[in-house]
Order: structure tokens, then sequence, then C-alpha cells
């Protein structure tokens, strides 16, 4: 709510304008973290060591 009176734009209007810059188009909800601990947590993982793994919708792309 700080940033979207910050910019004088109701709050919905905010989170739009953020998830038109996110290339997935949408703002990551905390399932979207969730499935990555779990993902993390699983035996697929176990090879998976001292990494970052950005869960951002493609924001943080390098």
């Amino acid at each position: 709510a700080y940033f979207s009176a910050f910019k004088g734009m109701t709050e919905e209007a905010y989170l739009e304008e953020m998830a038109a810059r996110i290339p997935l188009q949408r703002i990551g909800q905390a399932g979207d973290t969730a499935a990555m601990c779990a993902f993390l947590a699983s035996d697929e993982a176990s090879f998976i060591t001292g990494e970052a793994i950005n869960v951002s919708g493609g924001e943080e792309m390098h």
C-alpha cells in the first residue's frame, strides 16, 4: 500500500504495473517459492549445492 500511495495509484493498478514488467506477466505467489523449496528438499535435487535460485518469474535474468 505504501508504494501505490507514494505513486498516487490504487494498489490494484500498482500491482498490474509491476506484473507488466515481469516476463511471466504476473506477481509471484507464496506457492511459487514453496514449490522450489519442495524441489530442493527432494531427491531430484540431491546434486544441487550452493546455488542461488531466483524465483522471480524471469524478472532477474542474467
